[in-house]
């Protein structure tokens, strides 16, 4: 059974939802993670899912970081501009 398929698994309308996160894009490519977990686990592949969720928890992490790190540097990632909050550049 696939996930594209069923209205279950329809993505969000929003198209610049990701635009408000910290890390551009990351809640559509979260919702998409999501998704290929819930496939697995309906296709009943362990093995698969397993691994669909340690990717998805580095990635959070690695985007955690990222976030945290931007942050501590007072440093502004949004798309098409990086500003330091420091220097006003």
């Amino acid at each position: 059974m696939g996930a594209k398929g069923s209205s279950l698994f329809k993505a969000p309308d929003h198209e610049n939802l990701g635009s408000r996160h910290p890390v551009p894009d990351r809640i559509n490519i979260i919702f998409r993670e999501h998704l290929e977990i819930l496939t697995a686990i309906i296709e009943r592949d362990e093995s698969l899912a397993e691994r669909r969720m340690k990717e998805h928890i580095s990635n959070a992490f690695k985007d955690y970081i990222k976030v945290t790190l931007l942050d501590e540097a007072g440093i502004q990632d949004t798309p098409g501009r990086r500003a330091n909050k420091n220097t006003g550049s």
